[in-house]
């Protein structure tokens, strides 16, 4: 439908429970009129469909700021007819999207910087017409090997989101319940950290081969978890240390230098292009170290770089 919406918040000094519509008033920008939206449980994120795009606010204080967008994925080709979006959900902070043959997933940003903010991780999970293997091991092996998760082909006909069963998510379609599964790494690990369970998401972590540690690192990040991108057994020493300088890691930067040497982390500064380069990530973790009260460990630094010459 044609139109502008608009998002609206309590007017400061006004009662809880002063639920008169002159107590509100509208906050932040006009929108285009939604074609679907939802709200979470707690009442404090919006996912709203307008056309081909997905966008989540959350609600801060009194405003409402932009968490970021997806597109709408979905397995219908365009000679098939538009993309119909059929339901919206929120489950455990975790956003399910369903089209008229699709199933998709949408993981929210939680970095407070904005650095992330803006685009959304999204995955097609399931859907006709979709890449398949000839068998089923061969399909469990791909995903194994896979950061990111193959659509699953399933004939869904007009689905709704019901809930979780354990490892699966219900779909309510025109014909049965159907049970989606979400066994793919990347796709548990992002439920485990929206649910809070960091300690069940990080036991997934050796389900994913070390060569994709830096985008799951990555990925982690964006989840709000850089603290368990950091225990990644495949991630680079440069991009160790450099998410222990933005989150201000100083135990884990004070390791680092213990179980290092000067001339070791030289020779990964600036991707080990010479010594016109060699002093940034020394100085980020001498300046973090220094800030936090690492005295002795500064001074040991800069004695080894004096050593050095």
């Amino acid at each position: 439908p044609d139109g502008m919406a608009y998002l609206y918040a309590r007017k400061e000094g006004t009662e809880a429970s002063d639920m008169r519509a002159a107590s509100y008033s509208t906050v932040g920008t006009s929108l285009p009129y939604p074609d679907l939206a939802v709200w979470d449980d707690a009442g404090r994120t919006c996912a709203m469909v307008a056309g081909d795009r997905i966008a989540v606010y959350q609600v801060q204080s009194s405003s409402f700021s932009l968490v970021g967008t997806a597109p709408v994925l979905s397995a219908v080709r365009s000679d098939q007819g538009s993309i119909v979006v059929e339901s919206l959900k929120f489950i455990q902070g975790v956003l399910y999207v369903t089209t008229q043959n699709s199933l998709q997933v949408v993981f929210l940003c939680e970095k407070e910087d904005t650095e992330s903010r803006g685009t959304l991780d999204s995955y097609l999970l399931a859907g006709p017409d979709v890449p398949t293997t000839s068998a089923s091991a061969a399909s469990q092996q791909s995903m194994s090997k896979s950061f990111r998760p193959t659509p699953i082909p399933m004939a869904l006909n007009h689905p709704s989101i019901l809930s979780y069963h354990g490892s699966y998510l219900l779909l309510s379609t025109a014909s049965s319940v159907r049970p989606v599964p979400l066994s793919h790494p990347l796709i548990r690990i992002g439920i485990l950290i929206a649910a809070g369970q960091t300690e069940a998401a990080s036991r997934w972590f050796d389900t994913v081969p070390r060569r994709h540690h830096e985008k799951l690192a990555s990925f982690l990040e964006r989840r709000g978890a850089p603290d368990l991108a950091v225990t990644l057994p495949g991630l680079s020493l440069e991009s160790t240390i450099d998410i222990c300088i933005r989150y201000t890691f100083t135990d884990r930067i004070k390791e680092i230098v213990d179980n290092h040497s000067v001339v070791d982390l030289r020779s990964i500064d600036g991707g080990g292009r010479g010594k016109g380069a060699s002093s940034s990530i020394l100085v980020g973790m001498a300046l973090n170290l220094f800030a936090n009260g690492q005295i002795d460990t500064v001074t040991r630094i800069a004695s080894d770089l004096i050593a050095l010459g």
